[in-house]
């Protein structure tokens, strides 16, 4: 993306377009073609979100369940991941079954594997 086509996808998310906050989140999380904010990044996934957006449940239970930005909370990644399957984002389902059995293996050290994109 160009310096412009960032302008419009703010432009975008700042109207309401709950795919564009989606897709800014997600460039602030990852910090491409944007310097990285996970603080950001959650308030434009809340915002995609509150418009049931499922993918954007599943991007704010990648969030808390790794921490990023937020003290990490595996009741809370577990619920968003539920709410963004129960509103079809495929991998959602995949996800809280992966930290679901994370959790109950007590294995710490090797980190769920989490699927956001």
């Amino acid at each position: 993306m160009n310096a412009q086509e960032i302008i419009s996808l703010r432009h975008r998310a700042e109207q309401g377009d709950a795919v564009a906050q989606h897709t800014l989140g997600m460039l602030l999380l990852i910090g491409q073609e944007v310097p990285q904010d996970f603080d950001e990044a959650r308030l434009w996934f809340r915002r995609a979100a509150n418009q049931n957006y499922s993918f954007s449940y599943n991007a704010l239970a990648y969030i808390y369940e790794k921490g990023k930005g937020v003290p990490r909370n595996f009741s809370m990644a577990l619920e968003y991941y539920m709410k963004a399957e129960n509103l079809g984002c495929p991998m959602a389902l995949e996800n809280y079954i992966n930290l679901r059995r994370w959790l109950q293996s007590g294995d710490y050290d090797t980190p769920a594997p989490t699927f956001i994109f």
